[in-house]
């Protein structure tokens, strides 16, 4: 009997255990109970009775152009590099310039029609499916302060295109 009494001692123990809910953490200076979620010395915050992270925003978080995407580009609505590129900026509250900021051959850019191997791209930065959508003849700038982006021509071309070329 007194077998049967310890076993359903310890299994209502361990019951009562599992179910606690943890409290907060003991302030070693005070020795009152801190809350969770409080940042803690040297930058550290409590986020579980055993657990701390530390309270700053991931590098993502700062710069959205810098978060690992995976695109497959509509074909209702993406048939150009330009529409491509607008989709590709959609989520990360950055913006392409007007096309009338842009000089006439990165505006001639635009209206390119987005090459089939470039419909998925990914898992790549953001900023990467930029570059490559332009390709490496062109320069990308940014403006944090308006989160506005625009490229330019990296060098300037070899021969010039006449307008003959330019029908192709």
């Amino acid at each position: 009997m007194t077998l049967a009494r310890f076993l359903t001692a310890l299994a209502c123990t361990a019951c009562t255990g599992a179910m606690a809910q943890p409290m907060g953490v003991t302030d070693p200076a005070g020795g009152a109970e801190l809350p969770l979620g409080v940042v803690l010395a040297g930058g550290q915050m409590q986020v579980g009775r055993y657990t701390t992270t530390v309270a700053t925003p991931a590098g993502q978080a700062a710069d959205p152009l810098d978060v690992f995407v995976r695109l497959s580009y509509p074909r209702q609505t993406v048939s150009t590099v330009g529409d491509a590129l607008r989709h590709t900026l959609l989520r990360t509250g950055w913006r392409l310039v007007e096309s009338s900021a842009l000089t006439p051959q990165a505006a001639h850019l635009l209206g390119l029609p987005l090459p089939e191997s470039q419909r998925q791209l990914g898992p790549y930065k953001a900023r990467a499916i930029l570059e490559v959508l332009t390709g490496p003849s062109w320069r990308w700038h940014e403006d944090p302060i308006q989160r506005l982006v625009w490229f330019e021509q990296a060098v300037a071309p070899l021969a010039a295109t006449t307008d003959a070329h330019a029908a192709y």
